[in-house]
């Protein structure tokens, strides 16, 4: 998975599923 385009912006590309994303942001809001 790649990171976000932007940090602490919406600008994933539509490569991302909505699980990975939440998944993603479970992790970013552990950091």
């Amino acid at each position: 998975l790649q990171r976000w385009t932007y940090a602490g912006g919406k600008q994933w590309k539509g490569l991302i599923s909505r699980r990975e994303i939440e998944r993603e942001v479970c992790e970013w809001g552990q950091k």
